[in-house]
């Protein structure tokens, strides 16, 4: 039974062109937000549901002269919840401290967070949304998650997954975008192996895309 349907579309697309734009554009604001948080000397990101976003250090002098941080705590298993997933891998163990929310420079280092994992996050999104594309749902249990998932490769072509299965979640705590997938007419289906051997090739991340080599 057949789960997924795969796609090609052509880097010489105005619609491709313009949302690789956006998606690039996307990028360079996480960028700036990383850059500006890199004086935190934070190893990366976690997240708890009751304490809300942290930071995670190598060492517990990394986070000295950090203003309105908690004090840390060793974390030897990994989070159940990681947010922003196109930082660096988690590593542990490490040391993780959070906003402590009781002070003016602990609020201000949440609302930092809180902006930096939100620009993650629709960058994260942003070329599937520019291209028109179903963005998926989310349910409590992630087993019933579905969604078109774009890449963009370096010579500006853009590859699709997109789940053959529909669902209409229901109920507390599960999302969905207004509409099912619609995949561009003038997307070209490729097969499952011609995926895997585009998905492996060389990233977007230039403004001028390189020629076409697969």
């Amino acid at each position: 039974m057949m789960l997924n349907k795969f796609y090609l579309l052509d880097a010489d697309r105005p619609e491709v062109q313009r949302a690789l734009d956006h998606y690039a554009r996307a990028h360079q604001a996480v960028n700036a937000a990383k850059k500006a948080l890199s004086r935190l000397n934070a190893r990366g990101f976690t997240f708890d549901r009751e304490r809300g976003l942290g930071l995670t250090f190598r060492r517990v002098e990394d986070a000295h002269g950090i203003k309105g941080m908690s004090k840390l705590s060793l974390m030897e298993l990994p989070p159940l919840s990681h947010h922003v997933t196109k930082l660096p891998p988690f590593e542990v163990p490490c040391y993780v401290g959070y906003p402590d929310k009781r002070t003016r420079a602990g609020q201000e280092l949440e609302d930092e967070l809180l902006n930096f994992n939100h620009l993650v996050l629709s960058w994260e999104w942003s070329l599937e949304e520019a291209l028109g594309i179903y963005r998926g749902l989310s349910a409590c249990d992630q087993s019933r998650s579905h969604y078109c998932a774009a890449f963009a490769l370096a010579d500006g072509r853009v590859i699709v997954k997109e789940s053959v299965e529909r669902s209409t979640p229901t109920g507390e705590g599960q999302l969905r975008s207004e509409n099912d997938p619609v995949i561009p007419e003038w997307a070209i289906e490729i097969t499952e192996a011609e995926f895997d051997v585009l998905k492996d090739l060389p990233r977007y991340t230039r403004e001028h895309p390189e020629p076409a080599s697969v």
